[in-house]
């Protein structure tokens, strides 16, 4: 494989070079496995994916794509402590570079023990979103599992495919894009000057080469999930909009606190849109880059009603993807930053142009095979971690045997762990009070 990076894909490549951005698979499973079994799984799936094994070449000033010379996929084994040490695992593997330029951009963590086996596929995010995370870990535990059997499996390859620019529907492109892109820009600008959206006061002004990305874990019951879900459907919201809702609380809440204001408070909130129903063709399990994003800002006061604010989220995220605001964000940030711009630029840009102080990226309910013959899987789940711009607090949401699983990530010291936990449990603690 050799192609030349997308705009969207050299835009994520530049903020990574500032600052890693970087998401983690996690799997938890109730046996064993092979540590052979799973390198065995890893070599074949680097068969099916091309992305899998690439690296960056650097050809006149421009990265490109290559599979020249790519060493094998890294697995890492760790004899398994307790529940919780695969967080220590997957905190280890975001705040750890991965070798860009030898390749490849993935590598995996076992953590093994008697009675059970953690699971951890760490992404370069230039390669792969959350979605192909999911289908990625998917296809290594069924994999494993018919090599743990004997079974020789055979996999068939899926297509190199341009970067998500050369797959967009023809009114996201020429000058219906142009229009739209002219309109997202308007409406950014509005938010910035007008709107003046806050983000979550700084406990230190470290430089990003010291930061360090924390993992904060919560997961709903089945009950306390089936609940949510239907007291959102009675209110005409989302899962998605609720959890946002529930955070821009908690972070409203926080900065009048830090900042001395009344509760009045302007505060953005970042939503990742996966792209993949869009485009043409439609992409399926693939493992690439095709997320794109929308920017709502959202007043909150002392009189704002949770459920209202719920339901404005929900509606503003459904309008900004009507209006095509995901595909304009493939390009945006590629026009606004030239095609030589260092990586500090690039983390600059991307921070005016993102007024926001939360990240919410939900794959919503997963449509994967849960149990694999003699292989249980308990539960799936992934956490995000931004360096490039630090400020945000993140939140990914997937739900999985009928389980809303959240991990909240942060950088600090740029926000401390105890101001960090107290955001994770006021949002858990608002969600619990709304579906009461």
């Amino acid at each position: 494989m050799k192609r030349q990076l997308g705009s969207n894909e050299r835009i994520v490549y530049l903020n990574i070079q500032a600052g890693a951005i970087n998401f983690v698979v996690v799997a938890h499973l109730s046996i064993p496995l092979q540590q052979d079994h799973v390198r065995k799984a890893l070599e074949i799936l680097c068969e099916r994916h091309p992305l899998l094994k690439t690296r960056i070449a650097i050809e006149d000033g421009m990265p490109w794509f290559t599979s020249d010379r790519v060493p094998p996929i890294s697995l890492r084994v760790v004899t398994r402590r307790d529940d919780r040490h695969w967080i220590e695992e997957a905190e280890h593997e975001v705040n750890t570079q991965l070798p860009s330029k030898t390749g490849p951009m993935i590598r995996a963590v076992l953590l093994t023990s008697p009675e059970a086996t953690d699971v951890l596929i760490r992404f370069h995010h230039v390669i792969g979103d959350g979605m192909s995370g999911m289908y990625l870990m998917r296809d290594l535990l069924n994999l494993s599992e018919k090599i743990s059997r004997g079974v020789s499996p055979s996999v068939d390859p899926f297509p190199e495919r341009p970067p998500i620019e050369g797959l967009l529907p023809p009114g996201a492109r020429g000058f219906s894009d142009f229009m739209k892109t002219t309109s997202l820009i308007g409406k950014q600008l509005y938010n910035i000057t007008v709107q003046r959206p806050k983000k979550i006061p700084r406990d230190s002004t470290s430089p990003r080469k010291e930061l360090s990305a924390h993992i904060l874990h919560h997961s709903f019951t089945p009950e306390m999930t089936e609940r949510l879900v239907n007291r959102c459907r009675e209110e005409s919201s989302t899962v998605h909009g609720t959890v946002c809702a529930a955070l821009l609380e908690s972070v409203a809440h926080h900065i009048c606190k830090r900042n001395g204001y009344s509760r009045s408070v302007t505060v953005g909130c970042m939503s990742a849109v996966d792209m993949r129903r869009f485009l043409i063709p439609p992409v399926s399990e693939e493992v690439g880059f095709y997320a794109s994003m929308v920017i709502t800002s959202h007043k909150i006061t002392r009189n704002t009603a949770f459920w209202n604010l719920a339901c404005e989220v929900t509606e503003s995220v459904h309008h900004s993807i009507s209006r095509g605001e995901p595909f304009v964000f493939v390009s945006l940030l590629g026009r606004l930053v030239p095609q030589n711009a260092p990586p500090s630029d690039m983390a600059k840009r991307a921070s005016e142009m993102y007024p926001a102080a939360l990240l919410v990226t939900n794959l919503g309910r997963l449509n994967i095979e849960e149990d694999y013959e003699s292989l249980r899987c308990k539960a799936i789940h992934f956490a995000v971690s931004n360096k490039a711009v630090p400020d945000f607090f993140n939140a990914a949401l997937v739900t999985y045997k009928g389980r809303l699983i959240m991990n909240f990530s942060f950088n600090s010291p740029i926000l401390s762990s105890e101001h960090a936990t107290t955001l994770a449990d006021e949002t858990i603690d608002i969600l619990n009070t709304a579906i009461q």
